[in-house]
């Protein structure tokens, strides 16, 4: 499933300027359309997620 610049917003509770600058820095993996719009994938924004957890409770 992909999302939307837009919807990947709301998803995550974040700004949508902010979650364009994420893709544009590469902190995101997202790739654009056809029609020039962003596009993500939901089940990397997952994985990220669970990156993060893996990370943090390793140093803990």
């Amino acid at each position: 499933m992909t999302m939307t610049i837009q919807e990947t917003s709301k998803y995550l509770g974040i700004n949508e300027f902010t979650t364009y600058r994420l893709v544009k820095n590469g902190k995101i993996p997202a790739e654009k359309n056809e029609d020039g719009k962003w596009l993500i994938y939901k089940n990397n924004i997952d994985g990220l997620f669970e990156v993060a957890l893996r990370t943090h409770k390793s140093k803990n």
